[in-house]
């Protein structure tokens, strides 16, 4: 029976490190600690995207990639906290967005979510509200339309793709509040865009996009 539930655990969480393939501490899981130690030296990316600031924890390196294609896709969710909590450290020590209002993660249409079984997004703001005290809500904003893959698209199909995908549900809650706005990775930031747009138009001060990695 111990063997049994052995080889289940070294299943779920494999007993090496899936980008150096070193062997694992047993407080660690998925990533050794010099591997996350080698991502933190990489400087936190900041740039803007139609004059909206773009903030984002990694380069979208092949490691980084590994992180979140086996979070997305393998069902590791566990890799949502330490990119979460990392973001997090960033946040507090941001004078300009630590005193944000709420974080909101880019929402999943319901079709996808349930399919899925969770939205990465939502467990990285987890484990940010968790390191940064900050509120986070997943009600205001919702995808209404169901769109397709953005990363099996052209890069000049994304932004029509998304157009008018996504919708407020509470207005009142977020007039006049700053919100970090919260997605797993930033490519052409077109699914970014179209989401500030729409908080912004409901009556958001302020929004920041925060995200684990940024490929644009």
């Amino acid at each position: 029976m111990k063997k049994l539930l052995k080889d289940l655990l070294d299943f779920v969480y494999p007993p090496y490190c899936i980008l150096c393939e070193a062997d694992l501490e047993p407080e660690n899981k998925l990533v050794c600690e010099k591997c996350w130690e080698r991502l933190e030296s990489s400087s936190t990316m900041e740039t803007q995207i139609s004059k909206h600031r773009i903030l984002a924890l990694y380069p979208f390196s092949n490691d980084v990639r590994t992180i979140i294609h086996n979070l997305k896709y393998l069902n590791k969710r566990h890799l949502a906290v330490n990119l979460g909590s990392a973001i997090g450290k960033i946040i507090v020590e941001d004078k300009n967005i630590r005193k944000c209002d709420f974080l909101i993660p880019i929402p999943l249409h319901k079709v996808k979510q349930r399919s899925r079984g969770f939205n990465q997004s939502e467990l990285i703001v987890d484990a940010i509200a968790e390191v940064a005290s900050i509120e986070k809500d997943y009600r205001i904003l919702i995808r209404h339309r169901y769109t397709k893959n953005q990363a099996a698209l052209p890069m000049r199909e994304r932004a029509a793709n998304v157009k008018g995908a996504f919708s407020v549900l509470n207005k009142s809650r977020i007039e006049g509040k700053k919100i970090i706005l919260v997605d797993d990775v930033i490519t052409t930031g077109s699914t970014m865009l179209e989401c500030i747009k729409v908080l912004k138009e409901a009556g958001a001060k302020e929004v920041t996009a925060v995200s684990a990695a940024l490929a644009v």
